[in-house]
């Protein structure tokens, strides 16, 4: 599962391209403007002033999916300036978990003060009443008001989606490479503390560690029940441990309690990331 794309949605004269520019330079996305992907016979239909029907959108909404749906695919999820009026039509842009939707809240007096400024684009402004009657308001994207200066709304829109991509976006993959050094630095303390007691689960320790690199080099080596082996051994690894340390009144169990626990704990973030999961679902 890759990363999730984003659509800058709202009326016309909302702001949906510079927003999106905005927001796919400060998170390094590619922008792409859904107006230019529009079949000539509806450029033509919106520039004589006529609205737009759900049939004529149904071909250019499935063109911005299959867009976001490739290159999210590819591993570059992208920014897009796509009206998406309706909850159909959001609907058809949907990819999966995504996109994420960024709705630019604007009253009818402003986008139609911005419209009639705006001398190079097919959209006239007599079109604005037709898109608010259009307009479904959604409940389940990221609400920002576009009737403030342009620089308030484009510091607002970026601070919001950052901040709601912080669970969305998986964690770097420099992040998990430290988690299992940290793993690999663990067992070899674990091994010198206890060696009597763990030494089988120190080489389980650098074999995670090993295969967290394939992850990262190589998603053929990635399956699910490797994983999930691992995991019981963790948990099995952890058990035994603690049973000898109530069992036992060497110092090597109570040595080694500590170093196995930080280490199940490292494990469990580690296979919690989003970035393995996803990795494992494509």
């Amino acid at each position: 599962m890759a990363e999730v794309s984003i659509v800058v949605m709202g009326v016309a004269g909302c702001g949906k391209t510079t927003i999106g520019k905005s927001l796919a330079e400060a998170l390094s996305y590619p922008f792409y403007d859904g107006d230019d992907f529009h079949p000539e016979p509806n450029v033509e239909k919106m520039s004589r002033g006529e609205s737009l029907t759900d049939t004529d959108r149904a071909g250019w909404l499935s063109s911005l999916r299959d867009l976001m749906a490739t290159n999210e695919s590819n591993g570059t999820p992208i920014v897009v300036a796509c009206s998406a009026l309706k909850a159909s039509y959001r609907k058809a842009l949907s990819t999966g978990e995504g996109p994420l939707f960024v709705f630019l809240d604007i009253s009818h007096e402003t986008a139609d003060a911005r419209l009639k400024a705006r001398t190079e684009h097919f959209m006239p402004a007599s079109l604005v009443q037709s898109q608010f009657d259009t307009l479904e308001r959604p409940s389940e994207a990221i609400l920002v008001d576009s009737n403030k200066p342009l620089e308030e709304v484009q510091e607002t829109a970026v601070a919001a989606v950052r901040k709601a991509m912080v669970q969305e976006l998986p964690t770097p993959v420099y992040v998990n490479a430290v988690l299992s050094f940290i793993v690999a630095i663990l067992t070899t303390i674990a091994l010198i503390a206890a060696p009597s007691l763990i030494s089988w689960w120190a080489l389980g320790g650098y074999a995670f560690t090993l295969f967290s690199t394939l992850l990262f080099f190589g998603r053929k080596f990635a399956y699910w029940y490797v994983i999930f082996l691992l995991a019981i051994v963790t948990i099995i690894g952890c058990s035994l441990t603690t049973i000898i340390l109530f069992r036992s009144q060497t110092n090597d169990g109570l040595m080694a309690i500590v170093p196995i626990t930080i280490i199940s704990i490292v494990m469990y973030g580690r296979l919690r990331t989003r970035s393995v999961r996803n990795w494992l679902e494509d």
